[in-house]
Order: C-alpha cells, then sequence, then structure tokens
C-alpha cells in the first residue's frame, strides 16, 4: 500500500472512532506522523468533504463517509430483503424492531423500522450492542458452533451494564442453551435500564447465524400479552428472512 494511501486509511479510522473529533496534534501524536505531512493529507480530506473541522479545531468524519457508508449498507442485500419483514413486524406490535449483524464481539444495527407511538424504543443505525448483555447478540451467540462461541466466552470480560446483567458464564452458559432450543433470547435489563428485548435468528443456506431480528418494548409495558405477541411475530420473521436466504429448517 503506498504510504500516503494507508496514513488516509489510519486517520480516518482514529478519527472515526472519536465521536468528540481529534485535534491536529491528538492525530499526529496518536500516529506518529510528522505534523508537516499530515496537515496536507488532513486538508486534502476536508477538502474532500472526508473530515470537517469544527468550531474549536476538531476534526470530525465529514459527509462523504456517510454517503459511502449509506451506500455499502444499501446494497446489503440483507437489508434490502428485510425491509418488508421489518415493517410486517412493528405493524403486528407496534414496537420498535431492528436487523443486527455480528461485528467482532458486538452487534450492530443496520436496519431498523421504529414504532410511532410516543412512548417507545427508538433504534438507531450503527448502534453497537455487547453480545452477552443484548438480545440481538445472545441470540447469535447461541448459534455459534462451539469453538467459535468457546473462544469467545474465553476472550470477552463479563463485566456489569446494568445491575441486571448476567456475569457469571455459568448462568450465560444455561441462558445460550435454552436459546437455542427456543430460538429466542431476551434481554431483561441487562443492556439498558426500562428495557426489555427478545430476539429471533436469521441463518442462511449452510444454517450459519448472519444476523439477528430485535424488539425493544419499554419495561413498563411489557406484559405476557405483549410478550406472546412479538414472540410469535419474530418467529414468523425469523422463517421468512431465514428462507430467503435458502435456509431449510431440520427435520424433527
Amino acid at each position: 500500500m503506498v504510504k500516503s494511501a494507508g496514513r488516509v486509511i489510519q486517520i480516518l479510522k482514529i478519527v472515526g472512532s472519536v465521536s468528540s473529533g481529534m485535534k491536529h496534534c491528538e492525530i499526529a501524536k496518536k500516529l506518529d506522523i510528522p505534523k508537516g505531512s499530515l496537515s496536507f493529507l488532513l486538508a486534502d480530506l476536508v477538502s474532500g468533504e472526508f473530515l470537517r473541522l469544527d468550531d474549536e479545531g476538531r476534526y470530525k468524519i465529514g459527509s462523504q463517509i456517510l454517503i459511502l457508508a449509506n451506500s455499502y449498507l444499501a446494497d446489503l442485500d440483507i437489508i434490502k430483503i428485510s425491509e418488508g419483514v421489518l415493517k410486517e413486524i412493528v405493524e403486528a406490535t407496534n414496537e420498535s424492531v431492528g436487523l443486527a449483524l455480528p461485528k467482532g464481539n458486538e452487534v450492530v444495527i443496520v436496519a431498523k423500522l421504529n414504532a410511532i407511538q410516543q412512548l417507545k424504543i427508538e433504534f438507531e443505525i450503527g448502534q453497537l450492542f455487547r453480545m452477552y448483555s443484548s438480545a440481538a447478540g445472545k441470540s447469535i451467540l447461541a448459534h455459534l458452533d462451539s469453538e467459535a462461541l468457546s473462544n469467545y466466552l474465553s476472550t470477552v470480560e463479563l463485566v456489569p451494564v446494568t445491575s441486571k446483567t448476567i456475569v457469571d458464564p455459568d448462568k450465560l452458559i444455561t441462558e445460550i442453551q435454552e436459546i437455542r432450543e427456543t430460538h429466542i433470547a431476551y434481554s431483561l435489563e441487562e443492556n439498558i435500564d426500562g428495557r426489555i428485548a427478545i430476539a429471533a435468528p436469521v441463518f442462511n443456506n449452510t444454517a450459519e447465524i448472519i444476523a439477528s431480528i430485535v424488539q425493544a418494548v419499554p419495561t413498563v409495558r411489557y406484559n405476557i400479552e405483549k410478550k406472546e405477541k412479538i414472540k410469535q411475530a419474530l418467529i414468523s420473521a425469523s422463517k421468512k428472512l431465514s428462507t430467503a436466504f435458502g435456509y431449510i429448517p431440520p427435520i424433527q
């Protein structure tokens, strides 16, 4: 890779990882790039709108990056295919829904449709959740092969996100086994206080887990009736999306 191209990639990655942006001196120190060379690169990136410079002298991700990201996401087949299914779920439950893909040790929301009622949970594109504390993540963990699951559990520290987060590996494994049997995962205020989330898996033609569909409900509105309605909607959606990707369930 050409040196300047490599530096541009490094700059975009490090600036994009800090929501508040970074100053010239911070980028230079972090990446060990001479300030003179960095000035030219930053100027070109700002000129091309890949970065923007705010009033406090901090560089942040620019509009062109967002345009490229949206173009990439729009081209993902699973997002296009899921649009109608997500709409059906919201119509059936009147609760917000998101489509999550695995991203390292987390899951990322790549598609969403928020409910229109006043009291609701809203998903955001690009939102990240830890696997062990979120319904979307636990749904994916439950359907990894034994080697991948073992690797995850051996490398991730189970730290509490809320007071209800499961941090005991044995309890998490027990829950994962239950999810594997029922295909429904829960996060009972384990990821965000005041929020209940329920998720179901999406498989491909080789029976691999590729995504999860997740709904979130304010705790004050969660009851048996709501739980059952969401479960049925997610089970139906899971079958539709999995079938669209060629998944054939095993014969019982």
